[in-house]
């Protein structure tokens, strides 16, 4: 059985920590919020807070394995499935999840957090590589082997291909966070994934 603080409420449980944990990270940054704040913040009891997640570093790697390691997983799982019957279709598939993920707040709060201060927290970023960037890497490859296999693709480098793929869903990221603007248009995340797949796989030239 699971002891909650006096007054517990189930909008004040794991979730809701890492909700207020983040938020105080983007407004604040990683290093500078205590586990008091996050508690302040959440409505609990600090001692709660640090029984769930002892240190910060543990508050987002809970967050990348309910969000975008999961999302990682999905991606494997769907070009599993896609290299054995389609996998120009897998490819638009994977293309159009990573969009509406980039698009979420909440699924990308974790690779966010990372993005802004892996650099200064490495073990931050060897976390994330090893369960979201490594996966969907390694699924990738897998998928455009098997396309090439079939004579649906050209030989290419896998990791230049990877890079084509994710580079515009990491772009989306950094406009839609560090380079936003109030009058920025939303973004029609399946449709930006249908056109992107369409320069993949056309090209420039008429």
């Amino acid at each position: 059985m699971t002891h909650h603080p006096a007054g517990f409420r189930p909008d004040e449980g794991p979730l809701h920590i890492l909700d207020c944990a983040v938020a105080l990270f983007a407004e604040e940054g990683f290093e500078r919020p205590s586990h008091r704040d996050i508690a302040q913040r959440a409505g609990v009891a600090e001692t709660y807070v640090r029984t769930l997640y002892p240190t910060k570093a543990a508050m987002i790697e809970a967050l990348v394995e309910i969000s975008s390691a999961q999302i990682a997983d999905a991606v494997a799982g769907l070009t599993r499935a896609a290299a054995r019957r389609d996998p120009e279709a897998g490819l638009r598939a994977v293309l159009t999840l990573l969009f509406e993920t980039i698009t979420d707040r909440e699924l990308s709060a974790a690779t966010r957090v990372v993005m802004a201060e892996g650099a200064r927290f490495p073990g931050l970023a060897h976390h994330y590589r090893a369960r979201v960037i490594d996966i969907g890497h390694t699924a990738l490859a897998g998928l455009i082997a098997a396309g090439v296999e079939q004579g649906v693709f050209r030989p290419v480098n896998p990791d230049a291909a990877n890079r084509v793929l994710i580079g515009p869903a990491v772009t989306q990221l950094l406009m839609s966070t560090v380079f936003a603007r109030a009058d920025d248009a939303p973004l029609d995340a399946r449709a930006f994934a249908n056109d992107l797949a369409d320069l993949i796989f056309n090209g420039l030239k008429a």
